[in-house]
């Protein structure tokens, strides 16, 4: 759907110089029509406005977990430019930011104070309005991320980069989906009790968004918020689950010599991958993050976790999702089904038992979007890739994508795309990282050090890779 967005200028605009050495404001006082492609967040802020700098973060944090799927626009009622510019620049504001000094906006959407956070849906109705980013926002966002998914569902859509075709032989299917962890989740059960098969794929729904909730680094709820918070101060108590992924996290930190490693994140904080106008980070401000980057440095001390320095951020996003998945797994298992499948985004685990047909399993083809480049029969593994064709931007002829070296704070560039299928879709979702930035040679290497570990790498020059064991149907 094309976006539909009217800019209704009640000033003179901004000279091209000006919106050259300013690419983050994109305009001046404006009147908006809210529809077109997708839902909208307006976010009100003034830079004195110390609230304001307390969300500034968390707001960060969400656009880069929204994935574009929620259009995000900031609106600076300061009075000068160049206080809303060193706004922007202080917090790496990713998504564009208009001015309205003159609160014609503010007027007219009644905002009375800031911050003040607007949703409206993708036909421009107003959902909720509300001071921060609490719970009843996100609850809200997730529905009308669901209805508006309902609404173009008919339309083509890209393909994820495992999807499951079918299975190898007519059986009846229990299908339904939601949204977490920043990514579509859906779940599929063969069975012919569909009342209880409804019943657990809605508690795995639910354990999935409990560990979406524990292991956030963006909303307050979070141990890995917490840890972040406390970062070079004081070490924080955390749940068990929390400890058991930062210790497998190291493991494979020193298995890769570090090249995967959760506290990436200064580095990450720099690049934004769904900004209209793509910016490269600085490099005095990459060599800056990347000192901030160590795994040695996240200390463990029975159950609490303390980060060496204050610069130091830790995510889980390499390791999480497929540690939810693994979870959701063992719901659906207690509730005696035997033949599923549970699909985050493309990081999947499909289960069946020695009587049940094998899943037939496609993976996307990085440069050839309605293509894939393999069909694997699945059953009791772990599908998980990673690639550079998910989140990019290309500049100057050069593919930046979103997977970050955290040895150099630059997008890897080795690999097109990674496929790794495992017995726990928690080791799948990590070595599908690590492999990508490791390259071909190293990463085959690394991969046949796991039993039961196999690997589809796609090279830079688009060169398919397998490790000995590999079993699928090369395209």
């Amino acid at each position: 759907m094309k976006i539909i967005l009217t800019l209704l200028f009640l000033m003179s605009s901004l000279s091209a110089q000006e919106m050259q050495s300013m690419p983050t404001l994109a305009g001046t006082p404006y009147a908006l029509s809210l529809s077109g492609d997708r839902p909208t967040l307006l976010v009100f802020w003034g830079s004195w406005c110390m609230p304001c700098r307390k969300e500034a973060p968390r707001l960060v944090k969400l656009h880069a977990e929204l994935q574009g799927h929620i259009r995000m626009l900031g609106v600076s009622v300061d009075g000068q430019k160049h206080l809303a510019q060193e706004f922007v620049d202080t917090y790496t504001i990713p998504y564009p930011t208009l001015l309205d000094p003159q609160l014609s906006l503010a007027d007219m959407l009644q905002v009375k104070e800031t911050p003040k956070l607007l949703l409206f849906d993708a036909a421009g109705k107003r959902v909720i309005t509300t001071d921060t980013l609490n719970k009843d926002l996100i609850v809200a966002m997730k529905k009308e991320l669901m209805k508006h998914k309902e609404q173009v569902r008919q339309e083509p859509q890209d393909q994820p980069h495992t999807q499951i075709l079918s299975l190898t032989e007519n059986v009846d299917i229990i299908e339904q989906e939601t949204i977490s962890m920043g990514t579509d989740i859906h779940i599929s059960i063969a069975s012919e009790h569909r009342e209880e098969a409804g019943l657990a794929i809605q508690q795995a729904f639910a354990e999935i968004d409990r560990i979406d909730d524990l292991m956030t680094d963006w909303r307050s709820v979070g141990d890995i918020y917490r840890i972040n918070k406390s970062a070079g101060m004081l070490a924080v108590r955390v749940s068990d689950e929390v400890i058991q992924l930062i210790r497998a996290a190291h493991n494979i930190s020193v298995a890769t010599d570090g090249l995967f490693d959760i506290s990436y994140k200064p580095a990450g904080a720099l690049w934004n991958f769904t900004s209209d106008v793509p910016v490269i980070p600085s490099t005095d401000r990459i060599v800056q993050a990347v000192s901030y980057i160590n795994y040695q440095d996240i200390l463990i001390e029975g159950q609490t976790v303390l980060l060496a320095w204050p610069q130091m951020k830790i995510g889980l996003g390499g390791i999480a999702k497929g540690y939810a998945v693994d979870r959701a797994v063992e719901i659906i298992k207690k509730h005696g089904f035997e033949n599923f499948v549970v699909n985050a985004g493309g990081d999947l685990f499909v289960h069946g038992n020695k009587e049940s047909p094998l899943w037939r399993v496609a993976i996307k083809h990085p440069r050839q979007a309605d293509s894939f480049i393999a069909e694997l029969p699945v059953k009791n593994y772990a599908v998980v890739s990673s690639g550079d064709y998910e989140r990019f931007f290309i500049k100057e002829g050069k593919r930046y994508c979103h997977i970050i070296n955290p040895k150099t704070g630059y997008p890897g560039t080795l690999c097109q795309s990674v496929t790794i299928m495992a017995v726990q879709a928690q080791q799948a979702d990590a070595l599908a990282t690590a492999v990508f930035l490791l390259g071909p040679v190293k990463g085959l290497a690394l991969v046949e050090t796991y039993p039961e570990v196999e690997a589809l790498i796609i090279d830079s020059n688009g060169v398919a890779h397998l490790s000995s064991g590999f079993h699928g149907q090369k395209k």
